[in-house]
């Protein structure tokens, strides 16, 4: 008996293997170092995206650094490869702001996204001051901000069923936000992504007047979704869009696509001038924030 290929089976494995590997370390040494628990975790999720990764990129932990401004820490750095590196040694990384196509933020969990986000919104700033972001903003190119800024966290569970709203401090964290971070992974069955404006009829949503985020609920699959929306935006700096899906299909396997999966969407308010105030890293457990 002919057995065809799944590949809707094969990203639920990458969800599954995720969810298995993410407590090894916590099996074996209890609450003794959250610090080292949360590293493990981000190195679990690195190990799964460079599988797919194409070869002229790399990633990393570390910093995003321009003359005199320096990002704060970032759990993982997706880099291009024909640029220089700063600093590496092992997985830690010192890279241009030039070079970066992502930086994904790892939780276990996520007491208040807000802050998450905000933490992820401060590294923009290490973007603006480049010559290339202020060069590219006259002249209307927006290459810069179609980075990939990622929120990933292994068990931010929530009770969802097909009609089900968003939590509300997850809708007013997204609702607020600037729209720089654009994909989160709460959870292995709650994806969200971030639209342009001029998206909304694809999306056959009437009456959007902004940017906005869609959630779905994809069981079993959010965590892979997440890393195959990023393989897919790192082929489109190398490819046009037409090329770039005829080389990715497998990545998005639900049939008829994630949108009849949708449970909401959340416009996204108008850019207010943002407190450029950024506190420092603390130490961090890795469990929440």
């Amino acid at each position: 008996m002919t057995q065809h290929p799944s590949f809707e089976d094969f990203q639920k494995s990458i969800n599954q293997e995720l969810s298995v590997i993410k407590d090894r370390v916590r099996q074996l040494i209890g609450s003794a170092h959250w610090g080292e628990d949360g590293r493990f975790k981000e190195a679990v999720l690195r190990n799964i995206i460079n599988r797919f990764l194409p070869k002229n990129f790399s990633l990393g932990t570390g910093f995003i650094v321009y003359e005199n401004t320096v990002s704060k820490q970032q759990d993982i750095i997706i880099y291009d490869n024909r640029y220089p590196v700063f600093f590496a040694e092992g997985d830690f990384v010192i890279v241009h702001p030039n070079s970066v196509r992502g930086i994904i933020e790892v939780k276990t969990s996520i007491t208040k996204l807000e802050d998450v986000i905000k933490h992820l919104e401060c590294t923009r700033s290490v973007f603006k001051s480049t010559i290339f972001y202020r060069l590219a903003e006259e002249v209307k190119e927006i290459k810069m901000e179609n980075i990939f800024v990622g929120v990933f966290c292994y068990d931010c569970n929530f009770n969802l069923t097909r009609n089900s709203k968003l939590p509300k401090t997850v809708r007013e964290a997204l609702r607020s936000s600037t729209g720089w971070v654009n994909y989160l992974a709460l959870g292995p069955n709650l994806f969200i992504r971030k639209w342009s404006k001029s998206d909304a009829n694809l999306s056959d949503i009437p009456n959007i007047q902004s940017d906005f985020y869609n959630a779905y609920k994809l069981n079993n699959l959010a965590f892979s979704y997440f890393i195959s929306n990023l393989i897919f935006d790192l082929i489109t700096w190398n490819q046009d869009s037409l090329e770039a899906w005829e080389n990715s299909w497998f990545l998005f396997p639900i049939e008829g696509g994630k949108e009849q999966r949708r449970l909401e969407t959340i416009p996204i308010q108008p850019e207010k001038k943002q407190n450029e105030f950024c506190p420092q890293d603390e130490e961090d457990d890795g469990s929440t924030v």
